[in-house]
């Protein structure tokens, strides 16, 4: 998806394009459409999604989670 230049993208998840697609952030700029479901907003993100939808973290869900120690946290 990044070697051809596309005309919409959707992104999803803890994206930060400065970080998770360094170098890719052009391709967006030039695309004709991009969605983005992020936890949050950066600047860059800002700049080259044309809808941003915020999604929540593990932590704001309801249920259980395993940490890496294998306790359990409500």
């Amino acid at each position: 998806m990044l070697e051809n230049r596309l005309k919409a993208y959707v992104l999803f998840g803890g994206i930060d394009p400065a970080n998770d697609l360094a170098g890719a952030t052009d391709r967006f700029a030039g695309a004709g459409f991009v969605i983005a479901a992020t936890t949050h907003l950066t600047d860059k993100l800002r700049e080259v999604a044309h809808v941003v939808l915020p999604v929540g973290t593990f932590a704001e869900s309801a249920g259980t989670f395993v940490n890496v120690e294998g306790r359990w946290q409500s």
